[in-house]
């Protein structure tokens, strides 16, 4: 009973959480239209951060690439972020590595 209040409470929008989607690539499309598609999740897009420079300024239903993974803590201050969703693939490991590094480090310091 308690979950299904919470779930109506979500849909409505209360008690929702901003989320970013690092990386800008199919994967990263189809993730975002699932958290559309599953309100309930309780997540709101609000920002996308690239992996290179080429991706700024591109965006998906109107959310836009902001920044880039080198100032990630800077977006997740500004953007008040609780959840980063990474969407990137196998051969970028050292860029998964640095994300999740920067992802404890800001964990730390709220």
């Amino acid at each position: 009973m308690i979950r299904g209040i919470q779930r109506r409470l979500l849909i409505q929008g209360i008690g929702r959480r901003n989320a970013l989607i690092v990386g800008y690539n199919d994967k990263s499309k189809e993730i975002h239209e699932s958290i559309l598609k599953h309100r309930a999740l309780g997540l709101d897009i609000v920002a996308y951060v690239g992996v290179r420079d080429s991706e700024l300024n591109k965006s998906y239903k109107g959310i836009g690439v902001i920044d880039t993974v080198r100032n990630l803590e800077k977006v997740v201050d500004l953007y008040q972020i609780k959840n980063v969703i990474i969407s990137l693939s196998r051969h970028q490991e050292d860029v998964i590595l640095e994300v999740i590094s920067k992802c404890e480090r800001e964990k730390y310091r709220n």
